[in-house]
């Protein structure tokens, strides 16, 4: 779980970098691009790492998902 949040990390970092780097070069054709594709892109941008946020954890999630549910039923059969 480490090496995936240092390589979230690294990719967050380049992206700001990037980001500020290119929109220093020319403001003005960034103002009209967010303007024309902002709403999009976000879109886009938070499928994208909901599909490879799902992608990377599902096994984990999945093995806690089992885990709570055996507890679950160990415990309802305390109660019968």
């Amino acid at each position: 779980m480490a090496k995936k949040a240092t390589l979230f990390g690294l990719i967050v970092a380049l992206a700001v970098v990037f980001g500020f780097v290119s929109f220093r070069q020319a403001p003005f054709e960034a103002i009209g691009l967010v303007q024309r594709l902002g709403y999009w892109h976000v879109l886009l941008s938070a499928g994208l790492f909901a599909v490879c946020l799902w992608r990377s954890l599902r096994a984990e999630l999945r093995a806690g998902w089992a885990g709570w549910r055996a507890g679950w039923r160990r415990s309802r059969r305390c109660w019968r």
